[in-house]
This record gives structure tokens, sequence and C-alpha cells, in this order.
């Protein structure tokens, strides 16, 4: 039976529909006809539907405006397929509008309503676009998992453009996790499925992300390029703006690459322009980052500033993790480089506190277990239908042949019994392999850190033995020989004009005071005697007062606190190192030093306005400052940041647990 609407529901499907017809474009044209010939009020829920999922990349007032036409619709129906498709609509448009959480609750909503339904492609939908808000907000394994199970229910209703989304949306996610050969096969599967579907949309989307993975790799821009502009012609045939906005963004950055600033600079305005244009907020602040980059680079560094701190509160309001990793250690850097040391470590400990949250490499770890877990269910399910199948064709024979029916059946059992056990039995085989290898390569990372231990234990307790002997040794022996130097003096007064005795006093004190420094080097008594905020304010007195150099320090969170041996030596001779590089080779001004205790570990961080050096080119040169520091962090389980390059002088952040 038809459904009477009301007059208000009349009322806005008129000036929806007066608004279809007056559109220009050719797609919402068809939509209108389509709509003038629609009889039925599911029929014309459809149209809407088609209407508002055009408009959701293109204009997201629009597609809010259709977003009540389908809630009005839908409120006169009361049938629960309308239901699910309004809980789905909902969750595209928060998904756009980057209100995430909202966005999970509906389509978590729509897929139980299919679930009632048993619509396996619908829950595939739904499924999927769970996967992908949980991907945008850096949930990456929870994304994997819904994922998969998407792909499965695709799968199962035979949506192979379905099957396409997920597996360009896995090479996404392995492309962030810097899983660059699994997301080549993941863009490949999504490729030549596209391509035999004739899914113009998605090989649009497929380019650009190919693009975006040959960038991120810094490989070749010129292939960037082909990629990007081949993704960017698809796009403008689609009209849509979001992916207009990607691909310029992704020919800005190639473009950069090769040195053309200029160029770079204009095609990452259109990216703006273009995603404002979306209003979606998720993409204006990737690419209000991707100017800011460019701009960092160029003189522009106050317009840097303000798009990067548009960009950064944008990703802050939605939660878009990646980009406040990438956004806040770029506006550090940028800070940094202006002399604003103070404002750099504020946004240095931002981007700290959300690189940590962002665990890849435990992600990779639990994606990788999603991954073994669905491939062992595709191939249960395998042999599951196999064992069916030879279950249904074993009963026909019964049927037909009888006794020598049920002798095939018990012979085949028995048969397939022996190739299930080989097979199990070499599956369990092949785990324990890998266990066997893991514990191996587990044993040789826990040796090399033994021996580095070793190491750097023996060479502290050779300090110690050292300045001890020089101390008890050395030390006494030149006090008892000035001692009997001063019995003599009467012997040389005959002298006394040539000042022998003056010039060699002089020199035993200096031997003196050298044995006293030597041996303060070797183990500082103010770290034994008074522990390391104590110690770590001598290094600072020295580096004012013997280098003049200006020093800025900050002691944060230290009430004379003690920590034990091994800790505050290495946290002292990692300082230690740190000065010594500042004052041999960095030319510096002004330095900024700050020692902190957290919660569970120390951090260091040491910044100078010198000349700078490019790191990975001093890794691989002689650099044994370097690798002392880096060995003594490694050792105490800790990490360390180095942020640098040649005229922009250096930062180092280190951070000890304890």
């Amino acid at each position: 039976m038809k459904i009477h609407l009301s007059l208000k529901l009349y009322l806005t499907i008129f000036f929806v529909s007066t608004w279809i017809t007056c559109s220009s474009q050719g797609s919402t044209d068809s939509l209108s006809l389509k709509f003038e010939a629609a009889t039925s009020d599911s029929s014309k829920l459809k149209i809407f539907g088609d209407l508002f999922l055009h408009h959701l990349v293109r204009d997201l007032s629009k597609a809010k405006e259709l977003l009540f036409v389908i809630d009005s619709l839908c409120t006169e129906i009361r049938s629960e397929e309308c239901e699910a498709n309004k809980n789905m609509f909902h969750g595209y448009y928060h998904r756009i509008n980057s209100t995430y959480d909202s966005s999970i609750v509906f389509f978590e909503q729509g897929f139980d309503l299919y679930k009632n339904m048993k619509n396996d492609s619908k829950m595939g939908v739904c499924a999927f676009n769970l996967g992908v808000v949980n991907s945008y907000m850096g949930n990456y394994e929870k994304a994997v998992e819904k994922y998969y199970l998407a792909k499965t229910y695709y799968e199962k209703s035979e949506n192979n453009n379905g099957v396409i989304n997920v597996y360009n949306s896995l090479g996404i996610i392995y492309k962030n996790l810097n899983e660059f050969d699994k997301a080549i096969t993941s863009y490949s599967n999504a490729g030549e499925l596209a391509e035999k579907e004739n899914n113009i949309p998605m090989q649009a989307m497929i380019n650009n992300n190919i693009a975006n993975l040959f960038y991120q790799q810094e490989m070749d821009p010129d292939s960037t390029i082909i990629y990007a502009n081949i993704a960017l012609n698809l796009e403008q045939e689609l009209e849509r703006n979001t992916g207009i906005a990607s691909a310029y963004n992704l020919l800005s950055g190639a473009y950069l690459d090769k040195n053309l600033h200029d160029k770079a600079r204009e095609y990452a305005e259109l990216a703006v322009n273009y995603s404002r244009k979306s209003g979606s907020k998720r993409f204006i602040a990737i690419h209000e980052m991707g100017l800011a980059d460019i701009l960092k680079k160029g003189s522009n560094k106050q317009l840097s500033e303000q798009y990067y701190l548009n960009s950064i509160a944008i990703a802050d309001s939605i939660n878009l993790r990646d980009l406040q990793v990438h956004g806040y250690k770029n506006y550090a850097e940028l800070l940094s480089e202006q002399g604003k040391f103070k404002e750099a470590y504020t946004a240095r400990l931002q981007y700290e506190k959300y690189k940590d949250s962002l665990s890849i490499n435990e992600s990779k770890t639990k994606i990788a277990e999603l991954e073994t877990k669905y491939e062992t269910a595709i191939k249960d399910k395998i042999l599951e239908e196999q064992k069916q199948d030879l279950n249904q064709k074993t009963y026909q024979r019964n049927l037909l042949f009888g006794g020598l029916g049920l002798s095939v059946l018990l012979g085949g059992s028995f048969i397939w019994g022996l190739f299930s056990r080989s097979k199990r039995d070499k599956k369990i085989a092949l785990q324990e392999q890998d266990l066997n290898q893991q514990k191996i390569q587990t044993l040789e990372q826990e040796k090399k850190l033994l021996s580095m231990s070793s190491i750097l234990e023996g060479q502290e307790n050779e300090r110690i033995r050292i300045a001890k002997d020089l101390h008890d040794g050395l030390g006494g022996l030149l006090t008892t020989v000035k001692a009997h130097f001063g019995k003599i003096q009467s012997e040389i007064e005959k002298v006394e004009n040539l000042d022998i005795y003056n010039t060699a006093n002089l020199m035993i004190d200096k031997a003196h005071d050298e044995v006293r420094r030597i041996s303060h080097n070797l183990m500082p008594a103010d770290l034994r005697a008074g522990g390391l905020s104590i110690a770590v304010r001598q290094l600072v007195h020295e580096l004012r007062t013997i280098h003049e150099t200006k020093t800025d320090f900050e002691l944060v969170g230290f009430n004379d606190d003690r920590f034990n041996e091994k800790i505050e030596l290495s946290v002292y001779r990692i300082m230690q190192e740190l000065i010594n590089n500042i004052t041999k080779y960095a030319n510096a001004q002004s330095v900024f030093i700050q020692l902190s205790k957290f919660e569970k570990e120390i951090q260091i961080v040491v910044e100078d306005d010198g000349q700078g050096f490019d790191y990975e080119s001093a890794l691989r040169a002689s650099g044994l400052g370097l690798k002392s520091i880096a060995s003594r962090v490694e050792q105490m389980k800790g990490s360390m940041d180095v942020v640098t390059s040649p005229g922009n002088g250096t930062s180092v952040t280190v951070n000890i647990p304890f």
C-alpha cells in the first residue's frame, strides 16, 4: 500500500526536486529525470540516496540538505530497510565532516540492522566504512580488522567493487606503516579488479594512492607526477573536489623534490582551495599542512607558521593522529630554525606524545596477526567446503552403489584423515620453525645488547680504576715531592736570582691540578657525592665560564632525587658528550639545556644555534661521539631524536626510562 506523505514532506520534496532540475551537472540531470519517473516512495528514497552520495564529495552543505529529506522520508515510510539506509547515510556524512565518533555510532547501528535483514553486501559497506574511520583516527589494527570483515561479506555477496575498496584501503594502511611491498601488492589487486569492473572512480583513487606511495618513498618524483596527473584527469571528469585536491597536493610534493619551488607552491595552493570547496576538515588539514611544509623550505616562515597552526588545530579537534605527529614535528623544526627554542620544545613534547601513542611497530604486529587469522579462516572455509562437497558426493554414491559406496566413504575418510593430519603436522612444523627463528633473532639481539653493555661497563670500571690510581698513587707522590722540595729551599739560596725554585714549584702545582682534572673527568666526584642534578649544574657552569657560551639551563622535576648509579652515570656521560660536541664543532652563540624527570623517564634536551651537520653522514663517518651516545641510549632501552641540518643548528632529545 502506498504511504501518504505529510504536506511538509511534499513541500520539501518539491523544493529539492526543483533544485535537482535546475542543477547544471550531467549526473544530477539524469537523477532529475529518474525522480520525475519514480512512482513509489522507496524508489524516490533511492534517488535521494544516490543524489546524496553524488554531492557528498563535492558539496557537503547540499549533502546535508538531502540528508534532512531522507530523514523525513524514513519517518513516513517506517521500514527496517529505510532505517538501516538512513543510519548508513548519516555515517557517510559524519565521516566526510570529520565527526568520527558519530560516524562510528551510525555505521554500527546500520550494520546491526542489515544483519537482521541478512543483507551481506550492505553489512560489508558498513564494516568497510568503520575501517575507514578507524584508519583516519590512527587505529590501524582496528581498521584492518573491519576491512577483513568487510571483505568476507563482499565476497559472500559477490560485490567486487567492495573488494576493490578493501584492497585499496589496505594499501593505504600498509603505506602509512612503511610496508611498501605490501602496499604495492594491495594497490595492484585493487587496480586489476577496478579495470575488470570498469570502475572509473576507484581507478582515479588508486592512481592517487600509487602516486602517494612513490612520493612517500622519495624514489622517483617523475613517477609521482605521471600517476598524479592520471588521477587528476579522472577526478576532474568525476568533479570530485577531494580527489582533485589530493592529486594537486601530490604534484606539489613531486615538484618540490625537483626543486621547482614556485610550481610546488602553486599546486599546493590549488590543493588547499579544492579541499576548502569540499568542506572536509580532514582534507583541509592535510593540504594546509602540505602548503606549510613548502613555505617552511622557502623564505616565508611566518606564513608557514600560520598554516601549521591552522592545520594542527583541525587535526587536534578531530583527532587525526598521523597528522598530529607530522605537524608538531615540522612545526617544532620551524620554530627551532627561527631561534624560538622554548616554543619549539613545547611543540616537540606534543610530537613525542602523539608519536608514542601511534605505536607503529605494535600496529604492524597486530595487523600481521589479523592477516594470519583471516588467511587461516579462508583456508578452513575452503577445507570445510571441500569436506561438505566430498560428503555430498559420498552420500550420492551410497544411494547408487550401496555397500560399495560405504567402502568408498570409509576409504575416502581414512585417506582424508591422513591428508589432514599430514597437512596439520606440516603446518605445526612450519610454525615451530618460525618460532625458533624468532627465538634466535631475540637471542642475537640480547647478545648484542649484552656485549654493548659489557663494553660500556668495562670502560667505566677502567675509568674508576685509573682515577683511583691517579688520586692515590701519582697524586700522593706529587704531594710528597713538593714537601721534600720545600726542605731544600735553603740549599739553593745561592741561585735565588735564577728563580729555579719558583718555576719548579709552579710546574708541580700545574701537574697536581692536571691530575685532579683528569681524575674528575674519569669519575666526577660531584656525581658520586651530590647526584645527577649537582653534577649537571657543574657541566653547565663549565660551559658558561670556561667556554663563555650563552647558556639557558632548566632543571624540571628534580628534588635532590637519586637514581641507581648506572642510570646517573649514563645520563651524565650523554650530557657530557653532547656538550663536548657543542664546544668542539657547533660554533654556537647560544645553547638551551633542559633536564627533566617525569613519572617513568628522564628526558634530556640540548639545542644550539650553531652550524649544524648532516646526521646520517656524521654517523657513517667516524662519529665516535654520536655512536657512543647512541650506544648508551640503546643500552638503557631509551630513545634519541636528532633534528639538524647544515646551517640550522642542532636539537637532540633523549628519553631514558627508570
